[in-house]
């Protein structure tokens, strides 16, 4: 009797966290007004904001490239003496080792 009642509690539990999650259930709880006047404003320039700060992660090197490129030729020492930079060099199967 006891685990016939903890299990329907539980099952109970999952339904209503199911429901809550369902696409159906999100719907009804984000029924919103679109937004107008200067509340329009602040949600399309927030949009914006959003937009430039993507592009700028994933396409901006911040100078990253004149550093280790130019300044420290990092490419040279990875390549290695054998394939015209300096060094040792670092074979494939050791750069992709983790640390």
């Amino acid at each position: 009797m006891k685990k016939t009642l903890v299990f329907l509690i539980i099952l109970g539990s999952f339904l209503v966290c199911f429901t809550l999650e369902s696409p159906r259930g999100r719907a009804a709880q984000k029924k919103s007004v679109q937004p107008s006047g200067f509340d329009a404003t602040i949600r399309k320039n927030s949009q914006q904001m959003m937009e430039n700060g993507r592009h700028i992660f994933r396409y901006d090197t911040l100078g990253s490239e004149a550093f280790w490129g130019d300044a420290s030729q990092l490419h040279r020492a990875l390549a290695g003496a054998k394939n015209g930079g300096v060094g040792d060099g670092v074979s494939p199967k050791t750069a992709r080792s983790p640390i």
